[in-house]
């Protein structure tokens, strides 16, 4: 049992990274599926706008801004909720 756990969890391991190295191979193509901070306070309009804006973004310090820029917001949202957001 050990084995099969050790062996599923090599699997999506080199299955994560052999996505890292398909989009490394191709810039234009760059779409890591991370989980969106805070998406369980989201819409799904709002997952897909957040997702549709981020594709769109050219720079890494502009994707940067606007990372922060939505975690300030979900902090807000979520103490608004009384729910407290962990890194």
């Amino acid at each position: 049992m050990l084995m099969a756990m050790v062996g599923t969890s090599v699997l999506a391991q080199n299955t994560f990274q052999e996505r890292i190295q398909d989009q490394a191979q191709d810039p234009s193509q760059r779409r890591i599926k991370a989980p969106i901070y805070g998406s369980y306070l989201m819409t799904l309009v709002e997952r897909n706008q957040y997702r549709t804006k981020f594709r769109h973004i050219e720079t890494d310090q502009e994707r940067e801004a606007f990372r922060q820029q939505h975690r300030t917001q979900m902090q807000v949202r979520a103490s608004a909720n009384g729910d407290r957001l962990f890194d």
